[in-house]
């Protein structure tokens, strides 16, 4: 459970996530802090930025996303991909999430709030994990240079 530390994990440490198996050592990586509401994308010179994010699932979804590592699978657009739109302007990052078909990051909902009054990040998506245009460019960018980030959900 803790290989990347040597099943040490009160001794050793890997503070920046780079030794985890799933995105390999010194590759691009993110991080989602459901406590914090933060999305940290760190990219492969170690440079992190850290964007708001929300898991603030829809009642009529698949529920929030368990905490665990999980691996990059693809990337989708819509034909109508815009900072409104349900997806915001960069598409989905979709996720290998067990039992979770489309698990994604994405943004959207910038001026338009959902049932509860959310808006942006904070507007409840379909169980994905919805975050800015800017975090979902950066993303998107790791991934098209050939470096999509693992992702770590933290509780």
């Amino acid at each position: 459970m803790y290989a990347y530390v040597g099943e040490s994990p009160l001794i050793e440490s890997d503070p920046r996530g780079l030794d985890n198996p799933g995105w390999g050592a010194y590759g691009a990586h993110a991080n989602f802090n459901v406590a914090s509401g933060t999305l940290t994308l760190t990219a492969p010179d170690g440079t992190q930025t850290s964007y708001d994010a929300g898991n603030n699932s829809a009642s009529t979804s698949r529920g929030p996303w368990p905490a665990g590592d999980y691996s990059y699978g693809y990337s989708t657009t819509h034909n109508d991909d815009a900072p409104d739109s349900s997806f915001g302007s960069n598409g989905n990052a979709v996720y290998n999430v067990p039992g979770c078909v489309g698990c994604a990051i994405h943004s959207g909902h910038v001026d338009t709030p959902d049932k509860l009054g959310r808006k942006g990040p904070k507007a409840a998506p379909n169980g994905c994990i919805r975050t800015t245009d800017d975090a979902t460019k950066l993303l998107h960018q790791f991934i098209n240079d050939g470096n999509a980030p693992g992702l770590t959900v933290v509780r």
